[in-house]
């Protein structure tokens, strides 16, 4: 593809140098740079792409995406293109968007947003879709799905030039759908940008992620940027939040198709309620407004947060036009997703999870379902360091107030001490707990407290292998670690 081809529709570039050349790829990693490239050097927070154009130069790039305050720091070189702007970001998500998609249609595109929920959420839809015979693609916090392969995930939400590659992918596979976790980071630094979505669901507001967007409205803020990107389709809003209701109101000023979700909202379109629950799975009703009809259903997954991940799940697939028995059927079939109330078996009598749970909501969401099925509830959790110091306190609290035995250790302390995460846990501790900063002693100490008919939960790391211990990344598997504990006792 030409350059000028590439840029044609795009507007506030300042060009510098040939636009009559060939460009084979686009990136902004320089190391993934090859002949014939054009490289966007994105500035971040840890560092800054203007300092990586040698290496892209050296690996054959050929054009520069700049921000505009990077001219006066370059020295003009004929043999290279200069393509300077003040909005980056979005101007290199639309060159992506032209370079990947410059014929080809992109599929149909079903967004994920909200704090907790995300996950279950997005492989519950493409669960349902594939067992419908709807083949779909997936990118989220775990794996990514281009069709073919799945490809371990970096970001919930990966750059702009990866998302439309992955869609690309799809395109010439002929799979026309694909269902995308939307973080408030990816929103913010407008990875997404570009995208034309036709479902749109929001899943909650919770207490996360204030270290990066520093204030509650800044985290509203950015999660609403998404709703920009609905064209022409639906909102999935849960109508028993907060935020949820805030949304709702604006969307309806903005005259955009809404369809609402809730457990307790007498507004609610589509409702829900448990009916029966264990640790094996719970019935529940869906009871559908406009058609005053009821549809009982059965789930593996259980817990009132996972009620809210279904309904997200069933609405998304009624506006896809499918039957809503058979909608229920394929949910009942749904195991879970890796790390998300995943149960490690053992020969104990010990009921034993790990979870995601990171934030004060979802970690009380899993305490809360847990408890009534234990005879002691045991909890191993930490707090992540370089984030979020608001919500430490709170966890502390929660895990005091529902777990029976309490071991609070390291989550991934990054270059913050333990100390200092510790003391701002403690804070709203109330009761004795017991610390060990070193996370596999603490998850053998709490399965040598362990007995029959107790349940342990191991939160905070889930799916995740591995743990940031200052700037080294280690290998940590919470799995792995609890099913050795466990091995120990069995000698």
């Amino acid at each position: 593809m030409k350059l000028f081809e590439l840029i044609k529709e795009i507007n506030s570039l300042e060009i510098v140098g040939e636009k009559n050349i060939t460009i084979e790829g686009v990136t902004s990693f320089s190391k993934a740079v090859k002949k014939n490239y054009l490289f966007a050097a994105i500035p971040g927070f840890k560092s800054d792409g203007f300092f990586y154009l040698e290496e892209a130069i050296k690996n054959g790039a050929v054009a520069f995406l700049l921000p505009q305050e990077r001219k006066k720091d370059i020295v003009k070189n004929n043999n290279f293109t200069y393509l300077y702007t003040s909005e980056i970001r979005k101007t290199y998500a639309l060159i992506c968007k032209k370079f990947y998609f410059l014929e080809n249609e992109i599929p149909f595109l079903i967004g994920i947003t909200g704090t907790q929920g995300k996950t279950t959420t997005t492989y519950l839809i493409k669960h349902i879709l594939d067992s419908f015979n709807i083949p779909s693609g997936l990118i989220g916090t775990i794996k990514h799905f281009d069709g073919e392969n799945w490809i371990k995930a970096l970001n919930t939400t990966p750059e702009s030039e990866f998302i439309y590659s992955l869609l690309n992918k799809l395109t010439k596979r002929k799979i026309k759908h694909c269902v995308m976790e939307v973080s408030s980071h990816a929103l913010a630094l407008e990875r997404v940008y570009g995208l034309e979505f036709k479902i749109v669901g929001f899943t909650n507001l919770g207490h996360d992620h204030l270290d990066f967007h520093k204030n509650i409205e800044n985290y509203k803020k950015s999660k609403k940027k998404i709703f920009d990107y609905l064209k022409d389709g639906w909102a999935i809003i849960n109508a028993d939040d907060k935020f949820g209701q805030e949304l709702i109101k604006e969307l309806k000023k903005r005259e955009m198709n809404i369809l609402t979700y809730g457990i307790h909202s007498s507004s609610a379109c589509i409702k829900a309620k448990i009916t029966k629950i264990n640790l094996s799975g719970m019935e529940f009703i869906i009871k559908i407004n406009d058609k005053n009809k009821l549809i009982k259903g059965w789930a593996k997954i259980f817990g009132k947060h996972n009620l809210y991940n279904i309904l997200l799940s069933f609405c998304a697939a009624k506006i896809l036009g499918l039957n809503e028995k058979e909608i229920l059927n394929k949910i009942a079939e749904f195991s879970g997703v890796p790390g998300r109330l995943e149960k490690v078996e053992n020969n104990l009598g010990i009921n034993a999870y790990i979870d995601f749970a990171h934030t004060p909501e979802s970690l009380e969401a899993v305490l809360t379902v847990l408890k009534p099925f234990s005879k002691r509830l045991i909890l191993v959790f930490g707090c992540g360091g370089e984030r979020d110091k608001e919500k430490r306190p709170l966890m502390g609290e929660i895990a005091c107030k529902w777990a029976d035995i309490v071991i609070i250790t390291q989550d991934n302390s990054r270059r913050e001490s333990f100390e200092d995460i510790l003391r701002d846990i403690l804070k709203g501790v109330n009761k004795e707990v017991l610390i060990e900063a070193d996370r596999k002693k603490a998850i053998e100490k709490a399965v040598s407290l362990a007995q029959k008919g107790d349940t342990l939960l191991i939160a905070g790391k889930g799916h995740e292998n591995y743990q940031i211990i200052g700037e080294q990344v280690l290998y940590f598997n919470d799995k792995e670690e609890l099913m050795k504990a466990f091995k120990k006792c069995y000698i």
